[in-house]
């Protein structure tokens, strides 16, 4: 009878992980066997790479009683010594007395549904790239081939290994039978795939299963000498117009199958401004997943280009390069408005950073007169022009508010160029969190503004169909003003053809009061 194996077990010698090979590092698997194992016969197989470089190699054993055995594992020895990183299960063939052999420290995962990854149809012997949930992939007969350890089913039936498949261009072999298959290769790296192709054409409604073994955990050790590569957000050579961007450091050491070293903790993070400061931002990093490291301004940042300098160093010990990322904040855009000579019905899609009615219309154009409706009443505001120049506007009505319509005359076609800051995109500074805007609606008529929620729309575009802008009110009828034609343009609540846009006003009767939330 084959021999059963107990107590597979991996020890440090020197080093402090037990799975992790650095440079220094002896780690010593043991095990013991039911039956007295033949000291010459018994090898370890050792499995696994990264992407660029698969092993499948045998090594010697020592046995240390007739019956428990050991295996020193060295990066410096076969295989581990022609690869820098990777991953790599140590399973044991073990052969008894009597010539009865057993590999152990392996699972065998049976009919592992993988159909969701077939999204499209595929032609007989069409190259496909299956990702496994368990690696690393075991030989499960010890003989040096991990691709006669792999089966597949289609549709429940199972297919049988090609056994005369020939390369073709795209490197798929071709397969005579549709009830074939045929493994190109294994992929230890962070894809975690097996290349293979089927002789049958798949569709998405294909049922495609898989059975193959997977090393132990408890038989798995991984080399990791490689570094952290970094990335940034806003990216290098970007700009924003955001005034407190968050600035994201961003670690990737993802380096081959089932890595589990890719955490960082971050050992230098600056962030130089535009005038020349730096500052030690390491210790204002927050991060919920220990890879991606966010920044967030409690104050608008200064114009112009920032400089993130930082590095990282993950849990094997690899340190990132020192890298350095630069972008630039630049000053938010004016939101352009469009006015035609004559009576406009106009709205301003969010708040002015200054409501003063002089500064939105401004001096040099041809406004005179602003109107607004609220709560029942009109509020007006009026300005003269004297020897060519405008004077500043009087009246009831002294501010410019976003969330709210205006009609404004004009003597001619202009643009109006108003200072709109972005959304918060980073902390606010401000003890109250925002919340989103709602315009209350009295029975009767109501003067309403276009209200962009995104705070990126620009003059004339659609914010909602009159249908989902209206959501919630007891309207009759919404009305908008053409000022070239001077004629109304009236939409049923439940209009669904046509749009909100940005930039106008509207007149609004509603039969019952509420809140239009945009």
């Amino acid at each position: 009878q084959k021999p059963e194996i107990s107590n597979e077990l991996l020890t440090i010698t020197t080093g402090t992980l037990a799975d992790l090979l650095d440079a220094a590092e002896v780690t010593t698997l043991t095990w013991t066997s039911t039956e007295k194992l033949s000291g010459s016969n018994t090898i370890i197989k050792i499995t696994g790479g990264n992407t660029t470089s698969v092993a499948s190699t045998n090594a010697a054993v020592t046995m240390t009683t007739p019956t428990t055995g050991k295996f020193i594992v060295k990066q410096a020895n076969s295989p581990f010594s022609g690869t820098t990183t990777g991953i790599y299960g140590l399973q044991i063939k073990n052969v008894d007395l009597a010539s009865n052999s057993k590999v152990s420290g392996m699972t065998k995962v049976t009919d592992e549904d993988v159909s969701s990854q077939i999204t499209a149809n595929q032609s007989a012997s069409a190259a496909l790239a299956i990702k496994l949930a368990n690696w690393p992939v075991a030989d499960a007969d010890a003989d040096g081939d991990l691709g006669d350890d792999l089966s597949i089913s289609v549709d429940g039936v199972a297919l049988t290994l090609a056994a005369d498949a020939t390369s073709s261009a795209d490197g798929c072999p071709d397969i005579d039978a549709s009830t074939e298959y045929a493994v190109t290769n294994f992929n230890f790296g962070e894809t975690e795939v097996v290349n293979m192709c089927v002789g049958q054409a798949l569709t998405a409604a294909s049922i495609i299963k898989v059975t193959y073994h997977y090393a132990n955990a408890s038989n798995v050790v991984e080399i990791d000498n490689a570094g952290p590569t970094l990335t940034f957000d806003p990216a290098g050579g970007t700009s924003t117009e955001k005034a407190r961007p968050y600035v994201s450091i961003i670690a990737d050491d993802d380096e081959y199958a089932d890595d589990t070293y890719t955490t960082v903790t971050v050992t230098k993070a600056t962030l130089k401004s535009p005038s020349g400061v730096t500052t030690d931002i390491s210790g204002d990093l927050t991060s919920a997943d220990n890879k991606r490291f966010i920044y967030a301004p409690t104050a608008d940042m200064e114009l112009g280009q920032w400089t993130v300098t930082a590095q990282v160093t993950d849990t094997a010990g690899n340190k990132s390069t020192e890298t350095t990322n630069k972008f630039t904040v630049k000053a938010r855009s004016k939101f352009t408005l469009g006015l035609k000579a004559g009576w406009n019905l106009i709205s301003l899609p969010n708040n002015p950073s200054d409501t003063a009615i002089d500064t939105v219309i401004g001096t040099a154009n041809g406004v005179s007169t602003v109107y607004a409706y609220e709560g029942g009443a009109w509020k007006v505001a009026v300005r003269e022009k004297t020897a060519g120049a405008w004077g500043a506007f009087a009246g009831s009505l002294t501010t410019m508010e976003g969330h709210k319509a205006y009609w404004v005359k004009s003597s001619d076609f202009q643009s109006l160029k108003i200072g709109i800051p972005a959304l918060v995109g980073g902390a606010s500074g401000s003890d109250t969190p925002p919340t989103p805007p709602t315009i209350p609606v009295s029975v009767g008529w109501n003067m309403v503004a276009a209200v962009d929620t995104s705070g990126s729309k620009k003059d004339d575009a659609d914010v909602a169909t009159v249908k989902v802008y209206l959501t919630g009110l007891t309207v009759t009828k919404i009305y908008e003003y053409d000022t070239a034609n001077g004629t109304w343009t009236g939409y049923a609540s439940d209009d669904t053809s046509n749009n909100i846009k940005v930039g106008r006003g509207y007149w609004l009767y509603a039969t019952k009061a509420g809140t239009l939330v945009p």
